[in-house]
């Protein structure tokens, strides 16, 4: 596990799927939580924690300073929904919302 230092920003970041659908089943989010659990250090961040509900998620992360939350959260949901549609978890592609 990597070491941090000095000085923090905490991101609470939420997001919903697109059209606000009720989408996110228990199979999806055993798949998402271990996903962004494995892609936020890759870019310098610490998961704090990590929630999922039916239409939403919420996802509670030390910020790298190199990278801006928009970057950060864009990469989650490009790779997570990447990962979903290519395991055909979810009878129509997923889509987070914009």
């Amino acid at each position: 596990m990597e070491t941090f230092t000095g000085n923090h920003v905490n991101i609470h970041a939420f997001w919903p799927t697109k059209n606000i659908e009720p989408i996110i089943t228990n199979e999806i989010q055993q798949v998402i939580i271990p996903e962004i659990i494995k892609i936020l250090p890759k870019v310098g961040c610490r998961v704090l924690a990590v929630n999922t509900m039916p239409d939403h998620i919420h996802l509670l992360f030390w910020l790298n300073p190199d990278y801006s939350v928009y970057t950060i959260v864009e990469t989650v949901k490009k790779r997570t929904a990447a990962h979903i549609n290519e395991n055909k978890m979810c009878k129509k592609k997923f889509i987070w919302s914009e």
